[in-house]
């Protein structure tokens, strides 16, 4: 793909990128599939036209792996303190599967529901080919933050009663003697 400096690629559609250069006053689009299929590279930004308009693979056709020096994400993150985060994690379970690289993978039916992504239109959890169900990053943040303040939570409280029970302890010692 031939770059010109100062241009941005969007997707202009979900089958091809478009390659718009403001400042010469040109755009190009080509299939996306010629990009990914034959190992081209970009030398430039790849913008989707307009902000949250498209996505990058689907349900069923998901990216293998994605490597990237930094990940930035919209701080929408969801606020699960209502939920029982620690209860949540606590209860996801081991399938006993191993995955290629050795761990264990978890049970896919151990997971809440509230944590699974849903279609923005139908609210159904979406799903891969094979069945699996996604759990967005955002999610798995905010379930992790949701955990680590329930945890400080009762620690403090645990601190707070050690305290109590060493003021009784030193009062009942002091009538003692």
């Amino acid at each position: 793909m031939t770059d010109v400096d100062g241009g941005a690629a969007s997707a202009g559609s979900l089958d091809s990128l478009s390659r718009s250069d403001h400042k010469h006053g040109f755009s190009v689009s080509l299939p996306l599939a010629a990009i990914c299929d034959q190992g081209n590279q970009s030398n430039t930004d790849i913008l989707p036209g307009d902000h949250k308009t498209y996505n990058l693979g689907a349900s069923d056709e998901a990216w293998d792996d994605g490597y990237a020096d930094d990940w930035n994400n919209v701080a929408d993150f969801p606020f699960f303190d209502e939920k029982d985060d620690l209860a949540a994690i606590l209860g996801i379970k081991s399938s006993g599967v191993r995955a290629p690289e050795g761990y264990l993978l978890i049970d896919d039916d151990s997971l809440p529901e509230w944590l699974l992504k849903r279609n923005r239109k139908t609210l159904a959890i979406e799903k891969t080919k094979d069945g699996k169900p996604f759990i967005p990053l955002k999610h798995g943040i905010g379930l992790a933050w949701g955990g680590i303040r329930q945890l400080v939570g009762r620690l403090e409280r645990e601190a707070a009663r050690r305290i109590e029970l060493e003021q009784r302890i030193a009062k009942l010692e002091a009538s003692i003697n």
